[in-house]
Formats: C-alpha cells, sequence, structure tokens
C-alpha cells in the first residue's frame, strides 16, 4: 500500500520537480507574393467611410471631442474588407466576402446584415485597388 501525502488546506509544499519543454515551429508556406492585407485609407474619403458605415447601421453615435478616424483594409485572401475607428477601443465592421457584415469588439461580435447584403460595397473596394497602385504590408 502506498501513502500518498494530503494537501494541508490548500497548502503545497514549495518544491519544483523540473521539466523541459521544447517548442516545434511548424514552417509557414509562403504566400506566394499575395499580400496580407493591403491598407486602403487612401482611397475613400473620411465622408465616404462615414457614409459607408451610416448606410450598415454601425456608425458610431458617441459623440467625442475627436474627429472620426477610420483606417480600411482589404484582406485579399479573406476577401473582407474591415473598418476600423481609431478613436474608439474595439470598433471594427468587417464586410465579407458574401456581403455580410459583422460589428466586432471586445465585448461583441454580431451578425448586422445576412449574406448578399453588401456585395457593392466589396466589388467598389476591389475596383478602387485595381485602379491605383496601392502598397501591401
Amino acid at each position: 500500500m502506498t501513502y500518498v501525502a494530503p494537501v494541508n488546506y490548500g497548502y503545497v509544499p514549495s518544491y519544483s520537480t523540473q521539466t523541459t519543454t521544447t517548442n516545434v515551429q511548424k514552417a509557414v508556406p509562403p504566400t506566394a507574393g499575395q499580400p496580407i492585407n493591403i491598407d486602403c485609407s487612401k482611397l475613400y474619403k473620411p465622408q465616404e467611410v462615414e457614409d459607408i458605415l451610416k448606410r450598415i447601421g454601425t456608425d458610431c453615435k458617441v459623440q467625442t471631442m475627436y474627429k472620426p478616424a477610420y483606417s480600411i483594409e482589404y484582406y485579399p485572401k479573406a476577401e473582407a474588407l474591415v473598418i476600423n475607428n481609431k478613436n474608439m477601443t474595439n470598433d471594427t465592421t468587417e464586410i465579407l466576402r458574401d456581403g455580410s457584415v459583422r460589428h466586432v469588439g471586445s465585448w461583441h461580435n454580431k451578425e448586422v446584415a445576412p449574406a448578399g447584403s453588401y456585395l457593392d460595397i466589396i466589388e467598389d473596394a476591389k475596383a478602387r485597388i485595381g485602379n491605383s497602385q496601392v502598397y501591401a504590408r
């Protein structure tokens, strides 16, 4: 019969067992020249961005003393357009390839519009990128 010492009211004796872990890095396949994201902030005027957000229904209704500033990025692999409000913490709108819209933040991740609702916004972003010289990050 083996004897196991009981834990003393949650107190664990201060001894350590040395363990060694090894991190194995997986090889990341190259993206074959495809950019991760494309900054489209210069392709849209601030009023155009606000009009898109009002049309979708994810515009910021909180008045701040700062002028709204947005960053717009297009992700070619996912074919998604992401509009991030720089003045508000965790206020991001994602327009996905199927035309659906999600409003993402730290306390929410809700679908705003179903698939097929805003395909024209994605097509407009692709056209603007195709007509300009935009550098990928």
